[in-house]
């Protein structure tokens, strides 16, 4: 099966090669079953922050990595809100979450969705409750990588092993 990919770019200007310049306006583009391919770099402001899946069951991939792609929430919401029923069909791969900030889950907050999540860095994102916040029942499926926000295992399922704290 071949995955279309929706590729993305930290340039201010919009081309044929990379069409989209925040994160969310490619989840927005994507239809169920896609992918979205975000470039390397740091991704910061408006539709890089309180990113929404909207309920697509698509994968949000970086290119190189955790180390080579960074959501920096400035502070100014969380990373990821899943809350649209998505699955694990809903994929997240392959970034640093840092920064986030917001009244439950800074990283990303899971309610209403049950979302895989592997292969990712969650550090520096305050809350105040849970720096990644989910229902128990549905939780998180994958590993997440590293994480260095504390007391965010009260909110994920067992086993808690897949995470290492700093």
């Amino acid at each position: 099966m071949i995955t279309s990919s929706r590729c993305l770019s930290t340039s201010a200007i919009s081309s044929a090669a990379h069409p989209f310049d925040a994160i969310q306006e490619g989840i927005n583009a994507a239809l169920n079953g896609e992918t979205v391919l975000v470039l390397d770099g740091e991704y910061t402001g408006v539709g890089n922050y309180d990113l929404d899946f909207g309920g697509r069951l698509i994968t949000v991939r970086s290119a190189g990595g955790a180390a080579s792609c960074i959501i920096d929430c400035q502070g100014l919401g969380r990373g990821f809100y899943f809350h649209s029923g998505e699955t694990a069909a809903a994929v997240v791969e392959g970034f640093t979450i840092t920064n986030g900030r917001a009244s439950g889950g800074g990283g990303m907050s899971n309610f209403g969705g049950s979302p895989t999540v592997t292969q990712c860095t969650f550090s520096g994102n305050s809350a105040g409750w849970g720096k990644l916040s989910g229902q128990r029942k549905s939780g998180f499926r994958g590993q997440l990588g590293y994480m260095s926000d504390k007391n965010a295992e009260d909110y994920l399922p067992s086993p808690r092993s897949v995470l290492n704290y700093s």
